[in-house]
């Protein structure tokens, strides 16, 4: 598949599972970036927390993640959904140069909530501060894979490291309908 440089095409993830391609919901060149909050749990403080349970380096990220326990359950920034759930709509970032469309769903009404947050750090960067969906936690605490958040961007970034093993995990899994997480339109 080759793009050219005004190519804008539209994601199609079936062409993903189908041929193990994460080109088929990538878009060929990053665009712009506009400022993005990155507190997704608005007034979250770490002093305030019920408990610190763990810090991680995530190489993907470059981040410092520390997760943390607290008191009152937020709400999720995110669902975790069937990657070939009917209800997904899969669509680019229009607020970030990330080039891997993502999968959405409409807002439900009431999103799960969560005890878990997560603030990753980033030496000269804002704090990015999520609330972290209760199966995302139960896969970390049991070191299973968790639902990927960006799907098709680790699907590139195996491609990229020359990770054809992973990448055929990742394919495997997805193509057996795995959860992964979804945001909200």
């Amino acid at each position: 598949m080759s793009y050219s440089s005004n190519d804008s095409p539209t994601p199609n993830f079936q062409k993903v599972l189908e041929t193990g391609d994460p080109r088929w919901a990538t878009r060929p060149r990053p665009r712009k970036g506009q400022p993005n909050d990155h507190n997704h749990v608005p007034g979250f403080n770490p002093a305030d927390a019920k408990k610190e349970l763990s810090t991680k380096h995530n190489g993907v990220h470059g981040s410092l993640d520390t997760y943390y326990k607290i008191k009152t359950p937020v709400p999720c920034n995110v669902a975790v959904r069937p990657c070939n759930d009917p209800t997904l709509v899969w669509e680019y970032d229009d607020h970030s140069t990330r080039q891997s469309a993502r999968a959405y769903i409409s807002r439900p009404a009431e999103p799960e909530t969560t005890h878990i947050v997560k603030v990753a750090r980033r030496k000269g960067k804002q704090d990015t501060v999520t609330a972290v969906h209760p199966a995302v936690w139960q896969a970390m605490e049991k070191r299973r894979p968790e639902p990927p958040g960006d799907v098709v961007g680790l699907l590139n970034r195996h491609v990229f490291n020359g990770d054809d093993d992973a990448k055929e995990k990742l394919v495997a899994r997805l193509r057996a309908n795995a959860p992964i997480c979804v945001y909200f339109l």
